[in-house]
């Protein structure tokens, strides 16, 4: 298998399962109807930040949180990665600085931002890590 051969084949797989999520997102999966959350998991260099770019392709309707445990670099490059893929500024990206109690973002900014018009849909990058003050608040919600 060729290099180009290779990629073509990731990139069927990934358009594969982000259409599957989407099909989960909207509804269309009646399997999942009731399903709150949903664990993603692959090891880093895989392609995980393209697979949400190309999930928020599809879905301009709503809109994505995504809180990374990354500070600066790390949660800059999943930021310009992500806007560099995406047709819709339906996102946001928080690094682990801007959601922890002491945080500038506070509760009111949080709720804030989950009451736009958008059903809201959050992604946590290293989500094996419990990030306790976004679940805590959007519980709320």
């Amino acid at each position: 298998m060729t290099k180009k051969e290779a990629l073509a084949e990731i990139n069927e797989t990934q358009d594969y399962y982000v259409s599957r999520l989407r099909d989960v997102l909207l509804g269309i999966d009646k399997n999942y109807e009731d399903l709150k959350e949903i664990d993603f998991t692959s090891p880093t260099g895989t392609g995980k930040t393209v697979m949400v770019a190309k999930l928020m392709n599809l879905l301009p309707q709503f809109f994505f949180v995504i809180t990374s445990l990354s500070k600066g670099q790390l949660r800059n490059q999943v930021q310009n990665k992500i806007e560099s893929l995406s047709c819709y500024r339906n996102f946001i990206v928080f690094g682990t600085n801007e959601y922890t109690k002491n945080s500038l973002l506070q509760e009111e900014d949080i709720i804030r931002l989950v009451s736009r018009k958008k059903k809201l849909i959050w992604i946590r990058d290293e989500g094996h890590i419990a990030t306790n003050r976004w679940q805590e608040v959007l519980r709320k919600r």
